[in-house]
């Protein structure tokens, strides 16, 4: 079965004043039950909002459809709404009215039920369809299906009284209460302010129903106030007939019921009721009945109308239309004050509604989320964690050494690569060394000539030849000495253990190169640190719990995403670098030296440092509260 969809047009929703006038005229002016009965019950569904309203009748399990709006026609086939409603209230046991949900399939509709008439197996209901299952929206509709209750008994008097043959034990005078209730209340409606209201109801009623005085009354703190009289515009509180109209109302108010008190015989509606104050005001004003009506709003009981009255027997009828005016008054009254209200007061008045709301009877799943979230908070303020802050990361070296060209010659060989791990004393690379080569050979060959020559020279007898010539043969001596130093040195060795960092040299084999051009550089492995750089909203921690001691972290590499190497940080380089878009600064730390040997500078990764510990709260929410901070001292 297919549930109607809510339509959120404007022309669908909103309540449609003039029709609403229209039909409440069409339902004074109905010449017959059937007539009446349609008429209220699209009143009712105009009023509600509901996709529809009907009147079910129930006898030996078999449920029959009474009247409906929208209507339907009678060999057509009923809706889905109204065949929904029909089997939920064939299923019902309880006849006292209740608000049943209809089943997802029906797109969470809710069905409410008040009873009309129960007798003898026979049970007659109005119900109505509602989308949306919100308990004070479905309260309200409840409330209005009972004022509907008592509006079908004022709509069938109403025409009983224009009709020749009456079926009811009591005769009517032939007023027309119906017509009085919705001229009341459209002078209510049409008033703006708390006090005009207030006036106008008093003013009507009294004129209405024929009553010596009639006085409102305002609830506050359990206690009565009048706020408002029938023809004054002012009154002074303290006077003695005002005095005892606040106590009959609080007379009222203390019972939570209708407090009536007359002085004929058998009119009282309930012995067990207490009129002693309603009594005294009867017997001081001279007046032979006072009645006392609760005026209940959605917020509770918040308003007394005492009606100080005379002439003769009183009716039910003229009762229940005293009492539709209260119910359907209220609303307006309550509105009109919460609207005059200070917005303090406003404010204070919704704290204490949620209070209620969550210290209550009701709303167990609202009050159990409520604790859950408090516990949760609680335990954030007591269990503590580190603060962590995450930076990106790039190892780099301290110390590089650079290996460059002891003279003019040719790059005869390259033994290294870029990257690659050398260790002390690995030769890098060579260069030519042929000229070395010929300018030994030539300087062994002089060596060799003067040694002889100062041997000659001292056979000969010649000492003084023979000692020029053993200086030149010291002499080349000492240059084979350095052109030997000058041919170890074309060989390039490392100084330390680390990695070649310089370009590479391969393609520029065979080149001449220049005597201190740099040839090969490497890079220190003990001296590998790593430079985090932090977001300057960061470094502020991390300075902090430096001030107290030795700050720890832990970095991973892109090349080594598995492994989690130690480091301490060492210091805050004092002035800030942009990174891509953030602007921050580097936290330099000194790696492990049990981790030292899988890197190689230039790596990059992401650092974890530990700056101190704070409660689970403030690390959740401190960066927030920071940029809060700052938009406070910026712009108040």
């Amino acid at each position: 079965m297919e549930s109607p969809k809510p339509n959120n047009s404007g022309p669908q929703v909103r309540r449609d004043a003039h029709r609403l006038d229209g039909l409440v005229k069409a339902l004074c002016d109905a010449g017959g039950h059937e007539q009446r009965l349609q008429t209220l019950c699209e009143i009712a569904c105009e009023a509600l909002g509901a996709v529809g309203l009907a009147i079910l009748a129930r006898q030996q399990g078999n449920v029959s459809i009474v009247m409906a709006s929208p209507a339907v026609e009678p060999q057509a086939e009923p809706p889905a709404w109204l065949l929904a409603l029909g089997k939920c209230y064939g299923q019902m046991l309880a006849e006292t009215g209740q608000t049943v949900s209809l089943g997802p399939e029906t797109g969470g509709a809710w069905g409410v039920f008040v009873p009309l008439l129960a007798a003898e197996g026979t049970s007659i209901t109005v119900a109505a369809y509602v989308l949306g299952g919100r308990p004070v929206r479905l309260q309200g509709v409840a409330d209005v299906l009972q004022l509907v209750r008592s509006a079908l008994y004022l709509a069938e008097l109403a025409g009983q009284q224009g009709s020749a043959q009456r079926t009811v034990e009591a005769e009517g005078d032939g007023h027309n209460y119906l017509l009085d209730v919705v001229e009341v209340l459209g002078e209510v409606q049409a008033c703006t302010r708390f006090f005009e209201a207030a006036s106008t109801l008093c003013a009507q009623v009294a004129r209405k129903f024929n009553c010596r005085r009639a006085a409102l009354g305002r609830v506050r703190n359990g206690q009565i106030k009048a706020v408002a009289l029938d023809q004054m515009e002012s009154f002074a509180r303290g006077t003695r007939g005002v005095r005892q109209m606040e106590e009959a109302m609080q007379e009222a108010q203390d019972q939570d019921r209708m407090v009536l008190y007359s002085a004929e015989e058998g009119e009282q509606p309930d012995p067990q009721t207490i009129t002693r104050a309603a009594r005294e005001l009867a017997t001081t004003s001279g007046a032979r009945r006072v009645l006392s009506l609760p005026l209940r709003a959605q917020q509770g009981q918040g308003f007394v109308l005492l009606l100080v009255m005379d002439g003769a027997s009183f009716e039910p009828q003229r009762l229940d239309a005293l009492m539709l005016i209260c119910r359907l008054a209220a609303p307006r009254l309550s509105d009109l004050e919460l609207a005059e209200e200070f917005p303090l007061k406003k404010a204070w008045q919704y704290c204490l509604t949620c209070s209620a709301d969550i210290f209550g009877p009701r709303r167990t799943g609202l009050k159990l989320a409520t604790a859950l979230v408090g516990l949760f908070l609680v335990l954030s303020l007591l269990i503590s964690g580190p603060v962590v802050v995450v930076a990106p990361l790039t190892v780099e070296g301290v110390h590089s050494y650079t290996h460059t060209a002891s003279t003019d010659s040719y790059l005869h060989e390259v033994l290294v690569r870029p990257g690659d791990e050398v260790k002390k004393g690995d030769v890098l690379g060579r260069l030519d060394t042929a000229e070395v080569g010929l300018e030994i050979a030539a300087l062994e060959a002089q060596r060799d000539i003067h040694k002889n020559q100062a041997g000659q020279y001292l056979q000969e007898g010649k000492d003084a030849e023979a000692a020029i010539a053993r200086l030149e043969g010291e002499r080349a001596e000492l240059n084979l000495n350095w052109a030997r130093q000058r041919l170890h040195m074309m060989e390039l060795r490392s100084s330390v253990d680390g990695f070649v960092v310089s370009e590479d040299m391969l393609p520029r084999l065979g080149q001449p190169v220049r005597r201190g051009q740099e040839l090969f550089e490497v890079t220190d492995t003990a001296s590998l640190r790593v430079v985090a750089h932090v977001n300057e909203e960061d470094v502020s921690d991390i300075s902090r719990s430096m001030s107290k001691g030795e700050v720890k972290g832990e970095f991973t590499l892109t090349a080594y995403p598995d492994l989690h190497m130690p480091f301490t940080v060492e210091r805050i380089h004092p002035f800030a670098t942009v990174a891509g878009t953030e602007n921050g600064f580097e936290v330099r730390g000194r790696i492990d030296a049990s981790s030292a040997l899988t890197l190689r500078p230039g790596m990059e990764g992401h650092a974890r440092i530990t700056a101190g510990e704070a409660s689970l709260l403030s690390l959740w929410t401190r960066k927030a509260v920071n940029k809060l901070r700052l938009i406070m001292w910026r712009w108040l």
